[in-house]
């Protein structure tokens, strides 16, 4: 099963991936928690070298996010599903979807750029208002992508996703407390083991 967790920065997607791959561990299951960007060859280059520098190309940004979704695939998702584990990813390519789609790129350009990309199970997609996000992002340096102007288009590309794509999107409010967040979570999750 590929369960994935998507949202802005500061949406608590992180808090939630961490909190069900505690869960399924304690119930004994074969799980591993994942992310984007990965820490393989292009995830590192994504963080060293692109979220904190000035350069900025959507179509660069576009093919390395989808590059490393791609080989996050061939080397982690696929040989673990095929070894029956659980794989929880805190983002996938949605994040592309909707990060790039908030630089201007359209939708239909960005699924055609991952249209060879494993569906998951589900997608549990935390939402929560721009102000709590840039609240909780507590960070010092941040990368190009964490200002409220830029989180607020990210929402919004987010939301738009769950109605265009015919995946198994849920949206959940982020701003409610996490053990409640968690709670529903964890029922979803019940119903697909």
């Amino acid at each position: 099963m590929l369960i994935v967790f998507e949202g802005a920065d500061g949406s608590g997607k992180t808090t939630q991936s961490k909190l069900l791959y505690k869960y399924l561990k304690h119930k004994g299951l074969k799980v591993i928690l994942t992310k984007e960007p990965t820490k393989g060859p292009i995830g590192r280059l994504i963080r060293k070298n692109f979220l904190y520098s000035k350069f900025n190309n959507v179509y660069v940004d576009a093919f390395l996010f989808a590059a490393d979704t791609y080989s996050h695939i061939e080397s982690v998702i696929k040989p673990s599903l095929a070894k029956d584990v659980i794989v929880i990813s805190d983002r996938y390519f949605y994040s592309n979807l909707a990060y790039q789609g908030a630089e201007g790129l359209s939708l239909d350009y960005l699924v055609k750029l991952h249209e060879n990309t494993l569906k998951p199970d589900v997608v549990f997609l935390l939402d929560c208002d721009v102000d709590t996000c840039m609240k909780r992002l507590k960070k010092v340096r941040r990368s190009k992508y964490e200002t409220r102007d830029f989180l607020s288009k990210v929402r919004n590309s987010y939301l738009m996703l769950k109605d265009k794509l015919d995946d198994k999107i849920i949206l959940l409010n982020s701003s409610e407390c996490i053990n409640d967040i968690n709670n529903r979570i964890i029922m979803e999750v019940e119903k697909l083991l």
